[in-house]
């Protein structure tokens, strides 16, 4: 079964897999723009891609990804950063956007710049990509931030966070996916994503012939 963590948790995993295992950051890095590379290039031949980045550390796998995709001569691609480029890259004529401004640690509203330059994004007609989570959406609960990236593809990175399945969460994410890129979880009690056969198997057979008093009683707190 499919792990489902925390913001904190995947924090965690990640410092562990950095500082324990002696794996390094840029690796990490590395693995992560190689797995996003393989979704894109699945989906997609050729187009002009604008590669939105952010300062932190999906911004350094959004840049790394753009590098990846530049040596395809098939795509053309534009990077536009969050904290220096001009909002007139955002006028549209992309076919794909890929979304690296914030990761799962978001946690204040979106305001300022940063919401404009959503708004922006969202108005452009293109297939949307978005590196771990749609960004807005709050990583835990899955609500909106005052304003997230409507995706169409969520490429999540190692787990799937709490924020895919909860609230804004699940209307924002679009097509999810997860790509295992060797970040160690040092703990066993997640939460697990479960698939219709385990569901099903929860449940006993029941005869046709029924009324309510057959049944189980649940409590919902």
């Amino acid at each position: 079964m499919d792990k489902i963590v925390s913001s904190k948790e995947m924090s965690l995993a990640d410092s562990y897999t950095i500082q324990q295992l002696k794996i390094s950051e840029e690796t990490l890095i590395k693995k992560a723009s190689q797995a996003l590379f393989e979704e894109i290039t699945k989906r997609f031949k050729a187009g002009k891609i604008l590669i939105v980045i952010g300062k932190g550390n999906n911004g350094k796998d959004a840049e790394f990804l753009g590098k990846l995709l530049k040596t395809l001569n098939t795509f053309s691609i534009t990077f536009f950063y969050t904290e220096k480029s001009d909002i007139s890259l955002l006028n549209g004529g992309y076919d794909i956007v890929v979304d690296g401004i914030f990761g799962t640690g978001l946690k204040r509203e979106v305001v300022g710049e940063y919401k404009k330059i959503i708004e922006r994004i969202n108005e452009i007609k293109a297939y949307k990509i978005c590196i771990d989570i749609p960004s807005g959406i709050n990583g835990d609960n899955g609500q909106i931030l005052g304003i997230a990236v409507k995706g169409d593809l969520t490429i999540a990175i190692q787990e799937y966070k709490l924020g895919h399945f909860l609230n804004d969460g699940i209307d924002y994410t679009g097509e999810l996916v997860r790509r295992n890129i060797d970040i160690v979880m040092p703990n066993t009690s997640y939460a697990y994503k479960i698939g219709i056969e385990t569901a099903k198997s929860c449940f006993k057979k029941e005869n046709r012939n029924t009324h309510k008093g057959t049944f189980n009683k649940c409590a919902v707190i």
